[in-house]
């Protein structure tokens, strides 16, 4: 942690060194897979060009998760130059039918009936697949399904402004599992008497 403005008794800097060394034990420790998803990132990133890391609270686990994002997982507008600049990034993710169930049981996610479902693919990943000689699998009900994570601008409030949520939707069905805000209260401000 990096100290920003005076410090003259030092307080400043020994809570940087507990808040570097807290941290530190959250990536290595409680982080399971981080070494290894950095590994992959490392000889992934000079092949493909780009990749992501993805990291994020998991109330279920009650720790900080980091994910490996391949760059086919990632939806953008092919001009945005940066992912802070883009209005939309969307996440492919695949979740068995037992993982959305979890998801629903513990609140994360809406309840809706998944056996009545229809199953159904991405188009152009199965596509790309074909074209590198493998055959999809066949389609089952219990295989994973694909579920869009949509960090985006809504108007949610009618008005006539966008505010920052995420949005997660089963693919299949486009049916919204989940709408979240990505703000903070305190991240509120007023100007002129709106909002």
């Amino acid at each position: 942690a990096r100290v920003v403005g005076e410090d003259p008794d030092g307080a400043k800097t020994k809570r940087a060194e507990r808040i570097g060394k807290h941290m530190s034990y959250q990536v290595l420790e409680e982080i399971e897979d981080w070494d290894e998803d950095m590994d992959k990132l490392c000889f992934i990133l000079p092949i493909t060009g780009v990749c992501f890391k993805k990291v994020y609270y998991d109330s279920n686990l009650g720790h900080n998760c980091s994910e490996l994002i391949l760059p086919k997982d990632l939806v953008i507008n092919y001009w945005t130059k940066k992912l802070t600049s883009a209005t939309t990034v969307t996440q492919i993710m695949y979740m068995t039918k037992n993982t959305i169930m979890e998801q629903q049981l513990s609140g994360n996610f809406l309840e809706f009936n998944l056996d009545k479902t229809d199953y159904k693919e991405i188009t152009h990943e199965v596509e790309a697949r074909k074209t590198e000689g493998f055959s999809p699998p066949p389609i089952t009900e219990n295989g994973p399904r694909a579920i869009l994570e949509q960090h985006c601008w809504l108007d949610l409030d009618n008005d006539e402004y966008k505010e920052p949520y995420i949005v997660t939707v089963e693919y299949s069905t486009s049916k919204v599992l989940r709408i979240t805000p990505r703000f903070e209260k305190d991240g509120v401000v007023m100007g002129n008497g709106k909002i």
